[in-house]
């Protein structure tokens, strides 16, 4: 389907409203260890220990408990994906006897199924885009266990993806990002693994400064990774990297959310971290400063749930569940802040019924035409 779109380009600025964090009701005291919030839905999902699953479809007004319906009491689950951002699925992962184990639903959490076995092993991230997702889990007999799925996780399948394990090293919890074709994840020895191709080649970069890469985000261009005390910045899929400034707190940092500008003018995101205790910091793009954007009132943060939109859910150790809805707050005319080369991103989503979004840059001031 073709369409023409005729836009009269004035440069402006963004603003958006930062540590507007909020207390939610889990009805949960276990540890939650994972978070996924719908893209462009007000769905949200959050797992943890015990074999705990909660759903809310109004942004957390309202939680959930799903558990069991499959689901034993005995398990502990440490991450959770939504399936597809129009339907009512999510995965969820943990392990038992040694064996990690992903369960699927798509009714909401009313019914959970095994569709995915590996013995020896820790799922630490997985990701849905439509159809097409990745799960990635600790070596296995001296390779990294990736896995591939395009039919929405009814099958899995490791051809292809052979990544060897390099001396011992192993990985993190939802130290994972996929986006589009871009997949990163992190190890416990300065090696970040990459493909930009959706797993056809593999590369991997050292970071001499992270003895681990324990958390990481991406956008469609720009991607974060992240370890005890610094953070790394890239513009072109991992093929170059910039170090932000140093983090506060201390500890690895468990949580990373890169706060999507609508049409990407500024150069970059804004950034919401937490090193896993009760805080959670906030860097603008227009500063090098980080701020203190939230403290919880008990507990230590786990895990940041990171999306396309602007509605973020942290959890805690105890049970504890923070929601920050970090939408837009205003625009205004800037004509100091002129891109510095043409830009079209990827849509997303894509497929879309009946809505689809995409940012652009230009370098002169004048009419724009897209077909």
């Amino acid at each position: 389907m073709r369409y023409t779109i005729i836009v009269l380009m004035f440069v402006t600025s963004a603003s958006f409203c930062q540590g507007s964090w909020v207390e939610q009701v889990s009805g949960v005291s276990v540890s939650l260890n994972g978070a996924v919030a719908g893209n462009w839905t007000n769905s949200a999902w959050v797992c943890g220990d015990s074999g705990t699953v909660l759903h809310t479809t109004n942004l957390g007004a309202n939680w959930i408990n799903v558990s069991g319906n499959g689901i034993p009491g005995n398990i502990n689950l440490n991450v959770i994906a939504s399936s597809n951002v129009f339907s009512a699925g999510a995965f969820v992962s943990g392990v038992k006897n040694d064996t990690a184990i992903v369960y699927k639903t798509s009714n909401n959490g009313a019914n959970w199924n095994v569709v995915f076995r590996q013995s020896n092993t820790r799922i630490l991230g997985m990701k849905f885009n439509y159809q097409l997702g990745f799960l990635v889990a600790n070596p296995v007999g001296g390779r990294w266990s990736v896995w591939k799925t395009t039919n929405e996780g009814v099958t899995w399948d490791s051809s292809g993806l052979f990544i060897p394990q390099n001396n011992n090293e192993t990985g993190w919890n939802n130290s994972f990002a996929f986006n589009y074709q871009i997949i990163f994840f992190g190890t416990n020895n300065s090696r970040l693994y990459l493909s930009t191709n959706s797993g056809l080649n593999w590369s991997f970069k050292t970071f001499s400064n992270l003895q681990s890469i324990t958390a990481m985000a991406l956008s469609t261009f720009d991607g974060y990774v992240s370890g005890p005390g610094r953070i790394f910045f890239t513009q072109n899929n991992g093929a170059n990297w910039t170090t932000d400034s140093l983090m506060p707190g201390t500890g690895n940092v468990v949580g990373i959310v890169n706060q999507p500008l609508p049409v990407d003018l500024l150069g970059g995101y804004n950034l919401y971290i937490t090193r896993g205790d009760n805080r959670i910091f906030y860097l603008s793009v227009s500063s090098s400063n980080w701020q203190l954007s939230y403290t919880a009132p008990s507990g230590n943060y786990t895990h940041i749930s990171n999306g396309m939109t602007w509605d973020y859910f942290a959890v805690r150790d105890n049970g504890g569940i923070s929601y920050c809805g970090c939408h837009l707050a205003g625009i205004e005319e800037n004509e100091n802040e002129i891109p510095l080369e043409y830009r079209l991103s990827q849509n997303y989503p894509n497929p879309f019924n009946p809505v689809t979004n995409f940012g652009f840059r230009i370098a002169e001031f004048g009419l724009v035409k897209l077909t």
